[in-house]
């Protein structure tokens, strides 16, 4: 899904940039300074299924929203990776001896 900018926008977003007025007209109507400033609409963000809904497909596989991994999403990650000092297992950290804490940050 790819948003259009119209010629005529980006024109006017660029003129307003510079220093321009405004407003700003042309044959489509007039631009205002508050349109051009006004955020893009948000995506809405489609999860597939090929990646257990945690994620969105790619080209190279699964792109996967925060607090999942894996090939297919499938899997919890765990917080901070654990500090690599502990195993992560369903989004559990299982520290090593002398870590502790939620991501074994701690000792």
């Amino acid at each position: 899904m790819y948003f259009r900018l119209t010629v005529t926008i980006a024109l006017s977003f660029l003129f307003l940039s510079c220093g321009g007025s405004e407003n700003t007209s042309s044959d489509k109507g007039t631009v205002t300074k508050e349109a051009v400033e006004k955020k893009a609409p948000e995506k809405k963000v489609e999860y597939s299924k090929l990646c257990s809904y945690n994620g969105v497909k790619t080209p190279e596989g699964c792109d996967c929203k925060p607090g999942y991994t894996g090939f297919n999403c499938a899997g919890k990650s765990c917080p901070n990776n654990c500090s690599e000092r502990g195993i992560c297992n369903k989004g559990k950290c299982f520290c090593i001896r002398g870590a502790s804490g939620e991501d074994c940050s701690k000792g």
